[in-house]
């Protein structure tokens, strides 16, 4: 009987030292990730490549987000914070598709409230289409109500790129952050052998 539950918990630890699940959608092999630039919080022009040799998680949304937004930006917090010493190679970019209202100011300030270290982005509506387009994310203005004003509809994912500007994987909304962080590690781990 003895000899029975060992070669079970060999297979148990066998099964959990197998190859890891990722939570998003991996590009095997990885392409190289797109390149824009914008204007960050501080009003400087910032182009996405100049953070080469970090690890990148990049969101799309806008400051009057009712909830996709603020929920990201949380989650996104919440990796940063669960990677502890690691954190230092992790750099966190918010891009807004509503630059009519999202001035540098303006997405300074929102994006302090998770984290002062996050980078915000704005420009001009040229400028976020094109930044836009090179991770296909889509967005386009809702109708309009008195009390709020335009909503906007926008792909709500979350795009990590390696230090080496690979996109590495995309994750859907939904996604928690132990399941970013534990992607995230299991990446930097990989990235040291």
């Amino acid at each position: 009987m003895r000899i029975r539950w060992w070669w079970l918990t060999i297979a148990v630890l066998l099964a959990a030292c197998g190859p890891h699940t990722f939570a998003g959608v991996v590009g095997d092999p990885p392409p190289p990730a797109g390149d824009f630039t914008l204007i960050d919080q501080t009003g400087a022009d910032f182009k996405l490549s100049d953070l080469t040799g970090k690890w990148v998680l990049m969101a799309y949304g806008y400051t009057h987000c009712p909830d996709v937004c603020p929920l990201t930006l949380s989650i996104l917090r919440d990796v940063k914070k669960a990677l502890g010493a690691q954190a230092n190679q992790l750099e966190v970019v918010f891009v807004t598709i509503d630059p009519e209202r999202d001035t540098a100011e303006i997405m300074g300030k929102y994006v302090a409230h998770f984290d002062k270290t996050f980078k915000a982005l704005t420009g001009t509506p040229e400028q976020i289409a094109v930044a836009a387009r090179a991770y296909n994310a889509r967005y386009e203005k809702a109708v309009s109500t008195p009390a709020v004003g335009y909503a906007m509809n926008h792909t709500a994912f979350i795009y990590l790129i390696d230090p080496q500007f690979r996109l590495r994987v995309t994750f859907p909304f939904g996604v928690k952050a132990e399941e970013i962080t534990s992607d995230g590690k299991d990446l930097m781990q990989a990235e040291k052998k």
